[in-house]
Formats: structure tokens, sequence, C-alpha cells
């Protein structure tokens, strides 16, 4: 009678070691497959970060550009190219508004204050030129030595938030 048994004992051995096999194997690919699918969204996250703040970066360095041949034209008394000038980038800072708010969507948090910091240098030295550009006839030395000083404020938080969003994204 035990010869009778051993094919069916031997049978459901083999199954279950087959089986247990198979499961291992399953389990080890969805595993890794969930491993690859996390970093792949952790890639595709980063990338979209990178790039939000990437078109803030490009529209606020058309401004910070702006403002500098605008101050550049002023000491030329070049009036008529200031005021052209003047016009874009106003235009340019009311675009600045969407780039800001996909970085500051984007994330990440710790990104912000620094992104912050920027924007208010930046906004001052836009504040700035707009009144001197409008207040031109009453221009003195002291107003470009301001002008001069925010200029160098703006580049040093753009420095900043460009250290910080390199740490923060790579």
């Amino acid at each position: 009678m035990a010869f009778e048994l051993a094919p069916a004992v031997f049978g459901l051995a083999g199954t279950l070691v087959g089986g247990g096999v198979t499961f291992a194997a399953n389990w080890l690919t969805a595993r890794n497959q969930h491993r690859i699918a996390v970093a792949s969204r952790s890639d595709a996250l980063r990338d979209r970060q990178h790039a939000a703040h990437l078109g803030y970066l490009a529209a606020a360095d058309k401004i910070v550009g702006g403002c500098r041949l605008i101050l550049v034209l002023e000491r030329r008394d070049q009036a008529q190219a200031l005021e052209q000038h003047r016009d874009a980038v106003m235009q340019m800072w009311s675009q600045l508004l969407d780039p800001r708010a996909a970085a500051q969507l984007a994330g990440p948090p710790e990104l912000m204050p620094v992104m912050g910091e920027f924007h208010s240098a930046l906004a001052q030295l836009h504040d700035f030129v707009e009144d001197f550009c409008r207040l031109r006839s009453s221009a003195t030395a002291d107003c470009r030595g301001e002008a001069d000083l925010l200029w160098e404020k703006a580049l040093e938080k753009r420095s900043a938030y460009i250290a910080a969003a390199q740490g923060s994204l790579n």
C-alpha cells in the first residue's frame, strides 16, 4: 500500500516545489516592477520640477536683462529706446506669474523660501526701474547707485536660488 501512495506523494511534493518556485519568481518580479515604477515616478516628478523652475528662471532672467538694459539706455540718454524697453519689461513682468505659479506648485517645498527671496529681489529691482523711468528727469547719481545695488542683490539671490535648485532637483 505504501508503494501505491508514493506516486501521489511525489506528485504532490513536485507540485508544491514547482508552485513555490513560481510564487517566488512572481513575487520577485512584482517587487522589482514596483521599485521601477516608484523610481520612474520619482524621475518624472523631478523632471517636472526641473522644467517648472527652469521656465520661471528663464522668464525672470528676461526681466533682469531688461532692467539692466533700461539702466544702460538711461545712462546713454536714449529716451525713445528706454520707453520701448520699459514697456517690454512691464509685459514680461505680467507674464512672470504663470511660470512662477508653476514652479511653486511643482515644489519641492524646501526650495520655496529661496525662490521667494529671489522673486522679492527681482520685484524690488523691477519696481525701482519702473519708478526710475517714470521720474527720469530727476534721476541722480544716488538713484543710479541704488539701481546697481538692487541689480547686485537680484543677481545674488538668483545665484542662491540656482544653487538651492541644483541641490534639491539633482
